[in-house]
């Protein structure tokens, strides 16, 4: 397995790119944004006492256009970020899909996740100037290169925003992956990694 270190001890993302994951993996549920962004920073905060809300806690306006996709139980206009410990995120994401199955413990080591998330991740913290379609391809090498059980769930499937689209933007289609969710930190290492190219 290749590591690759970034050197942060903590990472930066926000309500829209968590919100965004439950709403793809579990469609009926129907929590509010304003409820759901709560929850998930009462979870980090319990979890990571030096977390913190950026921006004063304001939130910031997606990356993502309005729409059709935008609403209180869809994707969020405006979206609080945090900044928090990275070790975290297996933790977090396993937080996630119990709010989304409404099991505690869903017990799965597996996860599914794909491009549009990852990429929507680079775009939000840095100029980065790869085309969305090669980033696509090397963070799809990273995960089988990581993981010889990852699969391709499914090849472009339609993102849940409305835009903006464009090579460098965030992308109209994204594949899927299902991989080993202790991958995520080293995933996300990866990702910042690729973003400061």
């Amino acid at each position: 397995m290749s590591t690759i270190k970034t050197g942060n001890a903590t990472i930066k993302m926000g309500n829209d790119e968590f919100i965004l994951y439950i709403r793809k993996n579990y469609p009926k549920y129907k929590t509010i944004n304003a409820m759901l962004g709560r929850d998930i920073w009462v979870w980090i905060r319990n979890n990571d006492p030096n977390a913190t809300q950026l921006n004063n806690g304001v939130p910031v306006p997606t990356m993502w256009d309005g729409g059709g996709a935008v609403g209180a139980d869809k994707l969020p206009q405006n979206a609080t970020q945090f900044q928090f410990d990275r070790t975290l995120l297996v933790p977090l994401y396993n937080y996630l899909d119990a709010l989304g199955t409404g099991i505690n413990n869903p017990g799965n080591a597996k996860i599914q996740m794909g491009n549009d998330e990852f990429i929507l991740y680079i775009r939000k913290n840095y100029q980065c100037n790869i085309e969305n379609a090669t980033l696509g391809k090397d963070i799809w090498e990273w995960i089988r290169n990581n993981d010889s059980k990852a699969i391709q769930t499914k090849e472009n499937a339609p993102t849940k925003w409305d835009g903006p689209f464009g090579p460098t933007q965030l992308p109209k289609t994204a594949t899927q992956f299902e991989f080993d969710r202790k991958l995520l930190v080293e995933l996300y290492d990866y990702l910042d990694t690729m973003g400061t190219k």
